[in-house]
């Protein structure tokens, strides 16, 4: 074993996270914010949150016409980076390169 007997510490989730000067930025990705369950809680959770230890971002696709965008009709104060082709096929990007352009722009620490 290359690490030895620091291989355990080396693993560890706090020696991949930011520093402490700076906030632990998570990436959430939803592939619909429509009107319930998950999309109340990520919008409770980026409202409450402690702005000094984390910055969020959220990736989300497009809700279908038949249901309520979450974030279009409740909370609109949370900014979201939209993927459509995370609930369709319609766009000429896949979703794994849309995703891999909102990572790479985000850097997310989790």
């Amino acid at each position: 074993m290359a690490h030895g007997r620091n291989y355990l510490r080396f693993l560890r989730e706090d020696n991949h996270m930011s520093s402490q000067s700076q906030p632990i930025r998570v990436l959430h990705v939803v592939t619909r914010m429509n009107t319930g369950g998950v999309a109340v809680l990520i919008g409770n959770l980026m409202r409450n949150y402690d702005a000094s230890a984390f910055e969020f971002k959220l990736a989300a696709g497009v809700c279908d016409t038949s249901e309520e965008d979450y974030l279009q009709a409740v909370a609109r104060d949370i900014p979201a980076v939209k993927i459509a082709s995370l609930q369709s096929s319609n766009s000429t990007e896949t979703p794994k390169d849309l995703l891999a352009n909102t990572l790479y722009g985000t850097k997310p620490s989790i």
